[in-house]
């Protein structure tokens, strides 16, 4: 493997062939010691031979290396010098250029880091975050980054990302948040330098959409609740697998009945309860404790929680009847599995009631704006609802419904009243300014 020691040219890259399967050695270069030319025989895929600059050195450690620059038809002699000259330079300081590129082409891909990330987060997280999770890193993380290298990505691509859900401003947000969680592990792991690539990635400000029903819009709810069961079926007739455009309507079968009645007293539990939707559609029987109107949930989103019931709620679970070997208070159709349907039915039923701007989960929020109308103070209000933190339940206060709004009225009145100022009551159950008499 021996070759003349010249000055390498374009024209030499060009005349050079080889027979050697192995690649030969052509030239060493007479400017730059170290760098060679290398060719290897053509193949019958692409015709024609390949050749490769190479740069021969020995490390810190005295160990050989022999790692290629490039592709000696593409890069031309002169640049090929000048990185040599860098990497030898490199070299004289202590590093390793071949070492350093091996670690850079084997380093892990975002792909990895997502597979990684969501492993531990499925033996330690809720499974509905890791859902979320899921579905974060399959729709907006891995299609944009997958095959990239985990050191490879800045702020400029997390800004990238971040504008380009800039029309779900929440949804942008929590992948932000994931996002930089990821890459902090990621650095935890030796496997990103830092900092944090989302470091200086503003949130976009987010509206809290908040929706309680006011007495009318409930009673004229509960009106509908009552009605919805027993209204008759109405469907487009359907005539040879197209539909004719003619509606027929018939009665509910006994098993529509007792179906739609089942989706009318989830309902129901979730606006007296303040559960969230999959706690009372997935509930079993294991977790009913009426006798203490208690129902002991074994998973929800902030874990194992108690909830205590009211006298309608424990009323409403004491008339379901256990179907076969289902787990479920609220069976489906199918064995083994909770009833469907939940989000086409209150559909159906918030439009029957002119509730159209309200959501399934509004109920929710509905029942932690009546706790606090009813001066519960944020904590109470947080075990109520089962949030992890209190200051989730200050969403439901009110300015005319808040604990603070009466305290400050007490001591307000009583202070007016030691400096001789007489002020109007403010009536019943709002809050109004107000108004001094000379």
């Amino acid at each position: 493997m021996t070759a003349s020691k010249v000055r390498i040219t374009k024209a030499m890259v060009d005349r050079a062939t080889a027979t050697d399967p192995r690649g030969e050695l052509v030239a060493r270069d007479r400017d730059v010691p170290g760098l060679e030319l290398w060719c290897y025989p053509s193949s019958s895929r692409t015709g024609s031979a390949r050749k490769s600059w190479k740069l021969y050195f020995r490390a810190s450690d005295r160990s050989r290396r022999r790692p290629i620059l490039g592709d000696a038809t593409a890069m031309l002699p002169e640049d090929a010098r000048k990185l040599a000259r860098e990497l030898l330079g490199d070299v004289a300081r202590g590093a390793d250029p071949s070492t350093e590129r091996t670690a850079r082409r084997t380093a892990p891909t975002v792909d990895e880091l997502c597979d990684r990330y969501l492993e531990q987060a499925r033996a330690t997280k809720k499974k509905n975050t890791v859902a979320m999770d899921e579905l974060m890193v399959r729709e907006w993380i891995r299609p944009r980054w997958g095959k990239r290298k985990v050191a490879s990505i800045g702020p400029r691509d997390a800004e990238q990302l971040h504008t380009a859900l800039r029309d779900v401003p929440i949804r942008a947000n929590r992948v932000r948040s994931l996002v930089s969680h990821m890459f902090a592990m990621a650095e935890r792991w030796g496997w990103h330098p830092g900092p944090n690539p989302t470091r200086h990635v503003e949130r976009y400000p987010e509206r809290t959409v908040h929706r309680p029903l006011s007495e009318i819009e409930l009673a004229r709810l509960g009106k509908v609740l009552s009605e919805w069961p027993d209204e008759p079926c109405r469907a487009t007739r359907v005539y040879r697998g197209e539909r004719t455009g003619e509606t027929v309507i018939r009665p509910h079968t006994a098993q529509e009945l007792a179906e739609r009645q089942r989706l009318v007293d989830i309902i129901r539990l979730l606006i007296l309860t303040g559960c969230r939707r999959n706690e009372i559609v997935t509930l079993t029987w294991p977790e009913l404790d009426l006798d203490n109107s208690l129902l002991k949930l074994a998973d929800s989103k902030s874990g194992a929680r108690v909830v205590w019931l009211p006298e309608a709620a424990v009323a409403i679970l004491r008339r379901q009847e256990r179907a076969g070997l289902t787990p479920y208070v609220f069976p489906g159709r199918r064995a083994g599995k909770p009833v469907q349907g939940i989000q086409r039915a209150w559909e159906r039923i918030r439009a029957a009631a002119e509730l159209a701007d309200v959501r399934l989960h509004d109920l929710r929020h509905n029942a932690g704006a009546a706790a606090a109308a009813q001066g519960l103070g944020q904590a109470q209000i947080a075990r109520l609802l089962g949030h992890r933190q209190t200051r989730t339940a200050e969403r439901y206060s009110e300015p005319h419904r808040d604990p603070a709004a009466r305290a400050a009225e007490l001591v307000g009145g009583t202070l007016a009243a030691a400096l001789g100022i007489e002020t109007s009551p403010p009536a019943a159950g709002t809050r109004t300014a107000r108004r001094v008499k000379p």
